[in-house]
């Protein structure tokens, strides 16, 4: 039996998390043993226990920061070199106890961890997962340079991604994030978000489902819903908001909406399946490249989408058949006319979403491909 350790890099909100349980729930278990190293909260341990790995906490391990998805600061340039050493001597530690056959990185940030599976055995094997583009300045080059020195293969989720890491001898397969479609599926029925909210029947929900975070655009969205005519019944809700973490742009995102009856922003939370099937039309206003798991979990549930034409983003869409991609303002304020008055289109569009994500967000196809690098 082969044994494998996977490495997270941050806690339990977003969409890596729930990637990589997809992943170890589909995992063949009588030929891997698969093992998760973890550093947020300890109490994230049972999310990966029920998908059927051991555990190992370990705080001491810490991202190295170089992606669009965390933006770079004094303090970020700071906490790089701080713990970059740490992260190397508190992994190097766990792979000379384990002894792992091979290492699933599940992100490019954790550079540092390949670098030790390499110093405790040659032989052993090492896969990244690129869920982030990198960024083009010193600290993106960094993060390529270290990761195609350390890392035998890479796994990334879609094209764009893929371009920020790949050299000319860099061995990168694309393979787009995954649905469990046992739990995101058009049967999903809820009103959840309209019983909160106190909405109709009438009433259209278009949902960003993302952090409060300025990579995300919830802040540019908020403005520009604001501006759109002939509003009343479109009701904005963003769920992602993260006590503790963006305050300074969460609180302008307060802001901007406090005056609207129909701009809503919640707390991030575990019901997703509800929330999404509560919906009508899914949301990506993204500033910055990445992928947008929400938009593929949407599609699963039979929700079209409204897209902003950002890379990696566009590419989950097709335009004009499960949803649209937008430019500017006068577009997003045309699309949101256009599926609010038409509910044999939204119902059409999220019909051909679904079909789209049956064929290429297949929990069970993508995650056979991902396992065809352990061989």
């Amino acid at each position: 039996m082969k044994k494998i350790i996977y490495i997270h890099h941050g806690d339990l909100n977003g969409g890596a998390p729930r990637s990589l349980r997809f992943l170890i729930e589909r995992l063949d278990k009588e030929n891997y043993k698969p093992t998760v190293i973890y550093r947020k909260n300890e109490g994230d341990a049972k999310f990966f226990q029920d998908a059927g790995a051991k555990t190992i906490f370990e705080p001491r391990i810490r991202p190295f920061h170089g992606s669009t998805v965390t933006r770079i600061n004094a303090k970020q340039v700071a906490y790089n070199f701080v713990y970059a050493i740490p992260t190397y001597v508190a992994a190097k530690r766990i792979f000379e106890s384990e002894r792992p056959d091979i290492v699933h990185l599940n992100s490019t940030c954790l550079f540092m961890c390949a670098k030790a599976a390499k110093a405790v055995d040659k032989k052993v094997k090492v896969i990244c997962h690129i869920r982030e583009p990198l960024l083009q300045n010193i600290w993106g080059r960094i993060l390529k340079y270290m990761n195609n020195k350390y890392c035998d293969e890479f796994v990334a989720i879609d094209q764009y991604d893929a371009t920020t890491v790949q050299t000319s001898k860099s061995r990168i397969d694309v393979i787009y994030n995954f649905v469990d479609f046992s739990s995101y599926n058009s049967k999903v029925k809820s009103d959840v978000l309209r019983r909160e909210l106190n909405l109709s029947n009438q009433d259209v929900i278009y949902l960003l489902l993302a952090r409060l975070s300025p990579s995300n655009g919830c802040l540019e969205l908020i403005r520009q819903w604001k501006k759109c005519k002939n509003n009343k019944i479109n009701h904005l809700v963003i769920v992602g908001e993260i006590p503790g973490t963006e305050e300074r742009y969460s609180l302008n995102c307060h802001k901007e909406a406090f005056t609207e009856e129909n701009i809503h922003i919640l707390n991030f939370r575990k019901d997703v399946e509800n929330v999404i099937a509560s919906s009508d039309v899914m949301m990506c206003p993204f500033t910055e490249p990445h992928f947008a798991r929400a938009i593929i979990e949407g599609a699963a549930m039979g929700k079209p989408s409204l897209v902003v034409d950002v890379d990696g983003a566009r590419e989950l869409v097709v335009g004009g058949k499960t949803g649209f991609i937008y430019t500017n303002q006068k577009e997003l304020e045309w699309y949101v006319n256009t599926l609010s008055e038409n509910v044999s289109l939204r119902v059409e569009m999220g019909k051909n979403a679904e079909k789209y994500a049956l064929k290429n967000f297949n929990a069970d196809i993508n995650a056979a491909k991902t396992f065809s690098h352990y061989e």
